[in-house]
């Protein structure tokens, strides 16, 4: 990854923010990220590009936008039978 900053943290440190983000924890990552970086320590919104680029390369986040789950598959649902009673026609 050439991404500078994370060039710019030591291997134990990039090993750590993997570690954190293969289990979702963002926010560790992120302070991994500023704890360990030289002056001027990055923003928040670079850490943030930063773990979405390197999930992205660990296969952690697709490449595309996140898909939004939908109604539940199958047949609508039909009127219900709880109740109902049977007819016979003579």
């Amino acid at each position: 990854m050439d991404h500078p900053l994370w060039t710019a943290l030591p291997a134990d440190v990039r090993r750590t923010v993997d570690e954190h983000l293969a289990v979702r924890r963002h926010v560790h990552a992120i302070k991994a990220i500023r704890d360990a970086s030289p002056e001027p320590v990055p923003g928040i919104r670079e850490c943030n590009d930063l773990i979405a680029e390197r999930m992205t390369e660990l296969g952690l986040l697709p490449n595309g936008p996140t898909p939004v789950p939908g109604p539940p598959a199958g047949p609508p649902p039909g009127p219900s039978v709880a109740g109902a009673t049977s007819r016979t026609t003579p």
